[in-house]
């Protein structure tokens, strides 16, 4: 008896495409640099490390083919736990959602269908291509699709998204 393969979901092609367009503009930044006289990639990615270590980001890891580097999201961990089923628990930092999450402390997440997402609750979730743990300040049907508008804490709103990993059900 043969498995049937899981059937991808649109978190997960949208993260895949995601992915493919960032290693695309790195290569291409990279190339770039090379025609300007700058170092190799491996000292492109010494580099980058330093800068993305001061914009809050984790180190640039390089992928198993070379010339293409891909800068890791502080919840990439997290993200593909949740695309796999599973519960998280993360520490996020910052101030956005000071009130109801403070600054490292200890939250679970769930996936979630879209379906179960409703105003007020806190998604992990990707907006314009950066990752917010911030609340669902509204709701719409676009293109016969699901959108939410999220926003962090103080009142600074980030954008519509469809794009949604996760649903924080505990904060300790």
């Amino acid at each position: 008896m043969t498995k049937k393969a899981p059937e991808e979901t649109a978190a997960v092609r949208a993260y895949r495409l995601v992915g493919t367009e960032m290693q695309k503009s790195l290569i291409k930044f990279s190339k770039e640099q090379q025609r300007r006289g700058a170092p190799p990639d491996d000292s492109l990615e010494t580099h980058d490390r330093g800068a993305a270590e001061g914009c809050g980001l984790r180190p640039v890891v390089a992928s198993p083919s070379p010339g293409r580097v891909r800068i890791v999201s502080w919840a990439d961990n997290a993200i593909k736990e949740l695309l796999a089923g599973n519960t998280v628990q993360i520490r996020p930092k910052g101030n956005s959602m000071r009130g109801r999450i403070e600054s490292g402390q200890l939250v679970t997440i769930v996936p979630c269908a879209l379906g179960d997402i409703e105003i007020g609750d806190v998604v992990l979730a990707k907006v314009k291509g950066r990752i917010y743990l911030h609340l669902v300040a509204g709701t719409a049907l676009a293109k016969k699709r699901r959108m939410f508008l999220i926003k962090n804490n103080h009142g600074r709103t980030n954008g519509w998204t469809g794009i949604v990993y996760g649903k924080v059900v505990k904060v300790e």
